[in-house]
C-alpha cells in the first residue's frame, strides 16, 4: 500500500511541476456555492439549479485548478457516496473548463488526498473543540467514501466519472 500511495503522490506532484497554476478557491464545497432555481423549473417540485456564485474566500491561493474540483467532488461524495454524483460535478466543471489529460491522470489521487486531509484535520480539530459539530461534516461519511474509492480502483472510478464529460 505504501508503494501505491507513493506512486499516487508522485503523480500529484507532476501536475504541480507542469501545469500553469492559477487562482483557486480552496474550499469549493456545497456550503460555499450559491445556486438559483432555473426560471423554467422554479415552480416545479424538483427544480433544476444553476450556480450563480460562491462565498468564503478565506482559502484562496494560487495552485492547480484541478484541486478545486477535487475539493468539490470530495465534499459531494461525503454527502451522497455514488459515482454519478462525482460524474455530474465533473461534467458541469468540464462544461466550463475541460480537464487536461494530465488533470484526468491525477483527479482520483487529488480526491483521495483531500479526503485524507479532511478526515485527519477533522479528527484533530474535534479533539480540540469537541462541541463543534461542523468539524464532523466530512467524517460522517468520509471513511466510507475513502474505502469505496480505494476498493473500486482508479481505473474503474475514472471510467465512471469520464463518460459524462465527453460529447
Amino acid at each position: 500500500m505504501c508503494d501505491d500511495l507513493r506512486k499516487r503522490r508522485f503523480a500529484a506532484h507532476i501536475i504541480l511541476l507542469t501545469r500553469s497554476p492559477g487562482p483557486v478557491h480552496g474550499d469549493f464545497n456545497e456550503q460555499n456555492i450559491l445556486v438559483r432555481a432555473t426560471a423554467d423549473t422554479q415552480d416545479k417540485p424538483q427544480p433544476s439549479f444553476s450556480v450563480v456564485g460562491c462565498i468564503d474566500f478565506g482559502d484562496v491561493s494560487v495552485s492547480c485548478y484541478v484541486f478545486d474540483l477535487a475539493i468539490l467532488v470530495m465534499s459531494l461524495l461525503t454527502m451522497k457516496n455514488e459515482e454519478w454524483v462525482a460524474a455530474c460535478a465533473i461534467s458541469g466543471y468540464c462544461s466550463k473548463r475541460p480537464l487536461t489529460e494530465l488533470e484526468w491522470d491525477v483527479i482520483y489521487e487529488c480526491v483521495c488526498a483531500r479526503l485524507c486531509t479532511s478526515l485527519t484535520m477533522g479528527a484533530y480539530s474535534i479533539s480540540q473543540d469537541p462541541g463543534n459539530e461542523y468539524l464532523l461534516t466530512s467524517a460522517k461519511q468520509g471513511w466510507t467514501v475513502l474505502a469505496s474509492l480505494l476498493r473500486a480502483s482508479k481505473p474503474h472510478t475514472l471510467d465512471s466519472w469520464r463518460p459524462q464529460t465527453r460529447s
